[in-house]
């Protein structure tokens, strides 16, 4: 992963701070991202392979809010707290110089 795209996994995290209720819930999962992007080629080439094979299904693309022509592959992680999930969706955007973008349900 190059440094841009992770500024914007760090900038899209930093973001969510501001808007979500939950701060200690996202506090944990910041710095959980920047532990995984610390030793991404190390501890995690699993997860990467994951998301590099694994293809979405048409719901998937509807769910993320891309236009179906949009080729996009997916992968997820979570965090646990309180009875509250928080999923963190790792997309893989193909037409977009392979950048990848986080979002949350």
């Amino acid at each position: 992963m190059h440094l841009e795209s992770k500024y914007k996994i760090q900038q899209v995290v930093q973001d969510l701070l501001q808007y979500k209720d939950d701060f200690d819930i996202l506090k944990v999962l910041y710095f959980s991202l920047q532990n995984w992007m610390d030793d991404l080629k190390l501890r995690n080439q699993k997860l990467i392979q994951r998301i590099e094979e694994k293809n979405c299904g048409e719901q998937d693309i509807i769910n993320s809010k891309f236009t179906q022509s949009m080729s996009i592959k997916t992968s997820y992680l979570w965090i646990k707290r309180d009875k509250t999930v928080i999923h963190c969706y790792i997309a893989k955007i193909l037409v977009s110089n392979c950048d990848y973008i986080l979002w949350f349900t």
